[in-house]
């Protein structure tokens, strides 16, 4: 005899009367407060200074209201890029920081990458710099790719160099980390790979299997389709 079916309401409903779902939904809850008190605690300083620059908003959120943002809220915004502010405010300025209305230097972000202990805000930093692609990394995305003390972090950075950065030199420091996170470095060599690259991603791809092996050729493929 196979096990008893239970309809799907009256599953939900068991679970919805499970003690522990409810720790467990009031403990994220609680948790999503604390950090949303810890943003708004951290980020009025922030709101004078946009303020003072004829830009009013509530909160950080409503800077959406005036994406692209434009180069006066950039330059404010890059002025809090320092390894002492909250790191919830930090990664909340680098996502508002990706959709310019024109592009800015990129040295506030660099530094921030090298300054900050915290894992979270360096990935954060490079997705910013991937999709804002700001001038004047060319060299430094190259450099911190080949600096093994940013340990995995250096990954945040393969997509960002594979756009900026001189394709003979992105294309050799993606290649050295390729073992830390193959899916994103076929993600990277999808853009900038040339015909080695073409060669090193079908050797690689006679070892694998999967996705593993899916996410190589798909890397491939788009490579061929580039170089025609």
């Amino acid at each position: 005899m196979g096990p008893k079916w239970i309809p799907i309401e009256e599953a939900i409903a068991d679970i919805e009367s499970d003690p522990e779902v409810h720790a467990r939904r009031k403990a994220t809850l609680d948790a999503r407060e604390k950090q949303l008190i810890r943003l708004r605690e951290a980020s009025k300083a922030l709101i004078d200074d946009l303020a003072a620059i004829g830009v009013q908003v509530p909160d950080l959120g409503a800077l959406h209201h005036h994406s692209p943002l434009s180069p006066e809220v950039v330059a404010v915004l890059l002025d809090w890029l320092r390894a002492d502010v909250e790191e919830l405010l930090l990664e909340e300025i680098l996502i508002k920081l990706r959709k310019p209305k024109k592009t800015f230097d990129g040295r506030r972000l660099a530094a921030l990458f090298e300054s900050t202990t915290s894992q979270a805000v360096r990935f954060e930093v490079g997705v910013t710099m991937e999709l804002a692609r700001p001038t004047g990394l060319e060299e430094w995305v190259i450099s911190a790719i080949n600096d093994s003390s940013y340990g995995d972090t250096r990954i945040s950075l393969a997509v960002a160099a594979a756009k900026m950065a001189p394709q003979d030199k992105a294309n050799m420091a993606l290649l050295q980390i390729f073992d830390l996170h193959p899916y994103t470095v076929c993600q990277a060599l999808g853009i900038s790979g040339g015909p080695t690259e073409l060669r090193f991603l079908a050797e690689r791809a006679e070892k694998v299997k999967g996705n593993a092996r899916k996410d190589i050729e798909r890397a491939i493929k788009k490579i061929k389709k580039r170089l025609g």
